[in-house]
């Protein structure tokens, strides 16, 4: 994995009502929340991975994440570090791809890429 494959940006976490909203202060419009803090983290990668895929695919730069100890909060926020590794993320969005067109078909998506396999080795 290349280093522009890994991105770690500081998030704040907050209560918003009966959940935890989470935002990244570098990345306007890239909000999201859960219902505890453990939904608000994983919801959070999801969010921050697939905000950034789609920066890069309209081509625009991902900015360089604010230094820890720089970023502003309120009273009652909390600051995290959210990390994700965008080749990982793709291989899970191509394997869940595969999956659903196994499933269409009425196969499981090994019995697929084994009959693949044989196609193209023979």
């Amino acid at each position: 994995m290349s280093k522009d494959d890994h991105h770690i940006f500081p998030a704040i976490l907050f209560n918003d009502n009966n959940f935890i909203g989470v935002e990244f202060p570098d990345l306007p419009g890239c909000v999201t929340f859960g219902e505890n803090v453990d939904e608000a983290l994983q919801m959070a990668k999801d969010a921050l991975s697939g905000h950034l895929l789609t920066m890069k695919d309209i081509n625009c730069p991902i900015p360089e994440p604010t230094p820890f100890d720089k970023v502003k909060s309120e009273t009652g926020q909390t600051i995290v570090l959210v990390d994700v590794y965008l080749s990982l993320v793709l291989d899970e969005l191509e394997a869940a791809k595969a999956d659903r067109a196994a499933a269409y078909i009425g196969r499981t998506a090994e019995s697929v890429a084994e009959d693949m396999e044989r196609i193209i080795h023979g």
